[in-house]
């Protein structure tokens, strides 16, 4: 003690050796203790100075894990050698260092058992107990014969009696009992071993410990347990709980002191205290006890380790004496209490002590003002209560329940009342009781009415309630009553939704348990109930379109309540024609015609919107395609609709779900009839008197919806396409006809755009029947295009840059320069030329669109900016070609005269609708009645005729072919170039120039096409000319030159706009500049006065705005580089304009050095050097520099 005393304040090595040298001599100790006995007072000294002295040391934070620990063996061997003394009493003292032993120290491995075993190594040494045991038994056993012999020592010492001596002292210190009662882990542990052979010792000691504990816990103040730790107190009694069990599983039945001990504590818990935790804690306790006397079978489950503490009858004594369902139903209440209540409350009904005051009591639970989820949890457990009630109880609870205020009922009261209807009819049945009683079910009935001025979340749950009530079984005597009264309802068009609802409910039921046809035939044979039901809608829907007006702003038509109904407009026609679907589909019962109609008025013709209207086509969709048991619609029915509805709709306002129950019907009726036929996504077209065509052109040009029209258009077009090869003999004379035909509607669209009495709505709807005329004409020639030659492929279009570019293969790219009037198979000679690709065909894709159609032209697939790029991939085999019977194209029967006529007399219609005839006009062979009179020009030919200028589209179509004749003079091998020498010499230069000088291109009424035909005017004009023998002074030269700068200042279209007229107009503007520039520069070259011409031009008062827009205004540096090319040969041919041009030219220099045009001024400062230099040269001095000097 010394050397541990001298070490305390040194390091942690020199206490290691203090304790080293303890550990060598203590066998001399041991020895020494033999002969000389020691003074108890001595000892009690020598450890109360150690155990200081230890605690200490174990504080220090130098002493690691290792070292507290051999502190604590040292400790443990000192305590084992003084226990081993025989003339020494165990004392307080060395019950204080076995719990720090046991329950001490940082590290939880000190808990462990083997350590604990540990603490009795030494125990060895321990005289003349080992020897009385029998060792070879306890090695069977649990214990260890040196835990046994300290065991036995404690107890033979009066260690217990310490051990509660210690505990009462530390009451009387006024500490917390719970750190007491962890003295009952030192109890565990020492009994853990000797239990099988210290009986009466274990008994004891539990005796001993527990009554302090209950009596300390007991005598505790509701304001000390307030504050006393939940956690603790359950400690408490499991520790205690614990012991005593373990005896009871060896030894027998327990001390039941605890278990009644802790039921009367719960209860003060649960009463006394206001804390919501203790509350908590002592109900759980009870329901614990109440569960076991419950369902004895779930001991194991419930974690139940004893026989109840008390018996049934005792414990229903208990609940009933302290009032423990008033108190957790009563005003101080908590939702957690009342989630805890029904297993109380089950017991009591078990035991058949549920008599009427309690089930009272459950329903002034409900009243006062409590918090709804209090009530609610009221209503759950009358709920699971009504389980194990009597019919008696359940007929006396549901009389309290429609005592509530119907402005109280909710969704949870109405399951409520529904678990007690289901239950209660149940017991009545199952005890025979008579007359039987309902419950709520007629309730449920009044609150689903129309009127009946319930919530709606009360009304859609009594609903559901109901409708479950009235198929279930046990009610099925009363089926035919409420079937009456649904009938009744639907007769007199009130509660028609949910009284349609229930019927639907009961067929569906009948299906499972009988045959439907038997009601179904009753409500028709008593009833006449389907008539009914149709003149009942048809009331309802005039109601509705009656009463708009009385539809608030803010609503939707759709979701307004009409005619009080508790539905809306859309579930209230919902769910009627839901039901209406069912009764025909469970039963043989078919729609007669005459039913039909009504329907169709009803649904369709009366509809007062779209939505609705979309409701009823899905029903005829719907209702035929998931057609089941019975035929709801026979065939000749379905061609009823076809024929004498669906074709004869108002098909300007049809929706995308109208069309597809029209298309619907229409391959069903044609497949019925054997005109058509479908295997999967393969048409076949069988005859060409297909039913409903008539319909379907309808919609194809009146739908308003463009969805509607393309998907129409689409579906005649696919018919084209899938005729049977059968139909091979017939096809000339059907394409023939369907040409007619569509020319025909188109003319009387026309007609109807022209009349003076069209009225605005109608002239609307004949523009769009114009329109998709075009596109089904348009569609038609493309797709059954022979190879024959275009007009559109004549001349020269606008320019194209193409990269070709091999996908696969050598990835070689190629570029090809071409125009947009170019075909694709021109472009695909090129790239397998040019590309050189050998050994199969190749497949072109542009924009992700495959291009296998050879004969467009490449602005029809969307090449039309300058620079475009098509990938190429070679493939192993061509696209399939569609099967359809070859015969004459319609491009060859629309290229007629008679057609042809027709198609020049719409073009002078508005622009749009002009640029969608001239789009059909491209598509066909040129008019060989006007190529003809161009290509023989007899004299006398009148060119005012042939070069009609009054309508600049049949002038643009003229004008085309004189330039599709030149290019066969210039390809020609004879240099005398027939056929332009002709039309010189017959005047047709001379009419030429005539249009130019009086025809005002720059107005926009003459239309999308007057810039396209100016351009090749003035090309053409150009080729002319030169060489022409053309007596200049024959015409005016000064207003031709005028002109000419006039057009070039014909604004450009903004490359913004989406107008196709404009987007027509914008290349051409290009093309305009430069072609007037070389004719002018051309004309003043030729003339024998161009002087003259020069003069006019720069003193023209739009002279210096002219310039200014061909060389700073022109965005394409081509156009703008042409303009320089013409201005320099106009000055070459006449030098001395040079001064005038240099003058206007240096007065847009402001302009040309802005910011905005620098990207466009490199041509204007190349013109300006030029004009300076040839002005100084005409001037006859290159230093001469005065008149720039004076003009800057």
């Amino acid at each position: 003690l010394r050397a541990i005393q001298a070490a305390q304040h040194g390091s942690a090595e020199r206490l290691h050796d203090a304790l080293s040298f303890f550990t060598e001599n203590i066998e001399k100790v041991d020895t020494l203790s033999t002969s000389l006995p020691l003074a108890k007072e001595g000892v009690d000294a020598h450890l109360t100075q150690l155990f200081e002295l230890v605690n200490g040391l174990v504080s220090r934070k130098d002493v690691d894990e290792d070292q507290e620990a051999e502190v604590l063996t040292f400790l443990k061997r000192v305590v084992t050698h003084v226990m081993s003394l025989s003339t020494h009493h165990l004392s307080i003292l060395v019950v204080r260092i076995l719990f720090r032993l046991l329950v001490g120290g940082r590290y939880s491995w000190y808990f462990e058992p083997s350590y604990r075993a540990d603490i009795v190594d030494t125990a060895k040494s321990l005289r003349g107990v080992a020897d009385v045991l029998d060792i070879s038994a306890l090695q069977k056993g649990r214990a260890s014969a040196r835990l046994l012999t300290v065991t036995l020592h404690f107890h033979s010492c009066g260690g217990w009696e310490v051990l509660v001596e210690f505990l009462k002292l530390r009451d009387e210190e006024k500490h917390n009992v719970l750190p007491q009662i962890e003295y009952c882990q030192i109890i565990h542990i020492l009994k853990s071993a000797t239990l099988p052979f210290l009986v009466e010792p274990a008994v004891d000691v539990g005796n001993i410990i527990t009554q302090p504990a209950l009596d300390y816990l007991t005598n505790m103040t509701d304001e000390e347990v307030k504050t006393f730790p939940v956690k603790d107190l359950e400690m408490v009694f499991k520790r205690l709980h614990d012991y005593w069990t373990e005896l009871d599983q060896q030894f027998g039945p327990p001390n039941p002191i605890i278990d009644r001990f802790r039921l009367n504590f719960s209860l003060r818990l649960l009463l006394k205290i206001p804390f919501i935790t203790w509350k908590l804690d002592g109900l759980t306790y009870i329901n614990t006890v109440c569960r076991s006397l419950t369902n004895q079978s779930d001991r194991m489950e419930l974690d139940v380790e004893h026989r109840p503490p008390i018996s049934a009858d005792e414990f229903v004594e208990f609940i009933e004496k302290n009032e423990v369902v008033q108190f957790l139903v009563g005003e101080h209440t908590h939702i957690e209490l009342l989630s805890r209540l029904e297993y109380i409350l089950i017991f009591l009904a078990q035991e058949k002590r549920m008599d009427e005051k309690v089930l009272e009591m459950l329903w002034n639970g409900t009243q006062g003002k409590k918090h709804e989820t209090l009530i609610h949890k009221v209503w759950e457990l009358i709920s699971s209560l009504s389980v194990h009630l009597s019919p008696e109880q359940i007929s006396y609870i549901y009389k309290l329940l429609i005592t509530l205020p119907k402005s109280e009922y909710d969704y949870q009261f109405v399951q409520c009342l529904n678990q007690i209807t289901q239950r209660g009819i149940v017991k009545m049945i199952d005890a025979d009781i008579t007359p039987r009683l309902w419950f709520a079910l007629d309730l449920f009935w009044d609150i689903v009415q129309d009127g009946s001025g319930y919530p709606a979340a009360v009304i859609s749950a009594a609903a559901e309630a109901f409708s479950y009530l009235l198929v279930w079984k046990p009610c099925k005597m009363v089926r035919t009553l409420y079937m009456e009264k649904c009938i009744k309802n639907v007769t007199e068009v009130q509660s028609v939704p949910q009284s349609l609802k229930f019927m639907k409910d009961l067929i569906f039921q009948y299906s499972h348990e009988e045959s439907t046809s038997t009601l179904v035939e009753w409500m028709q044979n008593v009833h006449n109930f389907l008539d009914v039901f149709l003149e009942v809608l048809g009331k309802y829907v005039a109601h509705v379109a009656a009463h708009l007006d009385d539809v608030p702003k803010d609503v939707a038509v759709e979701d307004h309540h009409f005619k009080g109904s508790m539905y809306a407009l859309t579930p209230f026609l919902t769910m009627s024609y839901d039901f209406l679907a069912v009764l025909l589909s469970s039963t043989e019962l078919e729609l007669t015609p005459p039913q039909v109609d009504a329907f169709w008025d009803v649904a369709i013709t009366n509809a007062v919107s779209s939505q609705i209207q979309d409701i009823g086509f899905r029903w005829f969709e719907n209702t035929l395609g998931g057609r089941k048991q019975f035929s709801v619609f026979s065939n000749e029915l379905v061609e009823y609709i076809l024929d004498s509805k669906l074709s004869n709709m108002d098909f300007s306002s049809l929706s995308t779900v109208g069309f597809s129950l029209f298309e619907f019907f229409f391959r069903y009726t044609n497949w019925h009839l054997k005109t058509f036929l479908q295997q999967g996504d393969q048409y076949e077209v069988l005859s060409f008197d297909l039913t409903g065509m008539e319909g379907l052109w309808g919609i194809a040009l009146s739908a308003a919806n463009e969805e509607v029209g393309t998907r129409a258009i689409e579906l005649i077009l696919r018919l084209e396409k899938s005729l049977s090869p059968a139909l091979a003999p017939e096809v000339d004379d059907h394409r023939k006809e369907f040409c007619a035909r569509s020319m025909q509607r188109l003319q009387e669209a026309a007609q109807l755009l022209q009349s003076p009495s069209s009225t605005p709505t109608q002239k609307l709807e004949a523009q769009r029947r114009f329109s998709r005329c075009i596109v089904v004409l348009r569609k038609v020639i493309t797709t059954f295009d022979t190879g024959l030659s275009r007009h559109g492929n004549n001349g020269i279009g606008s320019p194209l840059e193409v990269v070709i570019r091999e996908t696969g293969g050598s990835k070689a790219t190629v570029a090809y320069s071409t125009h947009d009037k170019s075909t694709v198979g021109e472009l695909r000679q090129y790239a397998i030329k040019n590309l050189k690709i050998s050994g199969g065909p190749i497949r072109m894709i542009f924009s992700g669109k495959l291009l296998d159609k050879d004969t467009e032209q490449l602005s029809e697939v969307g090449m039309t900016s300058v620079n475009c790029t098509v990938h190429v991939i070679q493939s192993t085999k061509l696209v399939a070609a569609d099967t359809v019977p070859k015969g004459i194209s319609p491009s060859e029967i629309l290229s007629s005269t008679t057609y042809l006529e027709q198609f020049f007399s719409l073009l002078d219609l508005p622009d749009k609708l002009a640029l969608d005839v001239w789009s059909i006009l491209e598509l066909l062979p040129t008019d060989e009645t006007v190529s003809c009179g161009l290509s023989s020009i007899p004299d006398g030919t009148d060119f005012s005729v042939l070069l009609d200028s009054s309508n600049v589209f049949k002038l643009y179509y003229s004008l085309q072919i004189v330039d599709e004749f030149l290019q066969q003079d210039q390809s020609s091998a004879d240099s005398t170039a027939p056929w332009k020498t002709a039309f010189i010499s017959k005047g047709g230069l001379s009419h030429l120039f005539h249009i130019i000088s009086s025809l005002d291109f720059r107005k926009t009424s003459l239309g999308a096409k007057r810039l396209p035909c100016l351009s090749l005017l003035l090309k053409i004009v150009h080729v002319l000319l030169p060489g022409s023998q053309l007596d200049l002074t024959s015409f005016d030269g000064k207003k031709m030159a005028l002109t000419l700068m006039n057009v070039c200042l014909i604004p450009s279209p903004s490359p913004a706009t989406e107008d196709p007229v404009q987007m027509v107009l914008r290349p051409q503007q290009n093309f305009v500049i430069a072609r007037a520039l070389t004719l002018l520069s051309v004309l003043v070259v030729t003339s024998p006065n161009g002087l003259e011409l020069v003069q006019s031009v720069v003193e023209s008062s739009n002279a210096e705005s002219w310039l200014a827009h061909i060389l700073l205004g022109c965005p394409f540096s081509l156009t703008r580089a042409s303009s320089v090319a013409s201005l320099k040969r106009i000055v070459e041919a006449h030098p001395t304009s040079a001064s005038a041009f240099l003058t206007i030219t240096l007065k847009l220099l402001p302009i040309a050095i802005d910011s905005t045009n620098v990207t466009s001024a490199a041509e204007y400062f190349s013109l300006l050097l030029w004009l300076f230099e040839t002005d100084c040269v005409s001037a006859g001095s290159a230093a001469d520099s005065s008149k720039f000097t004076n003009v800057l």
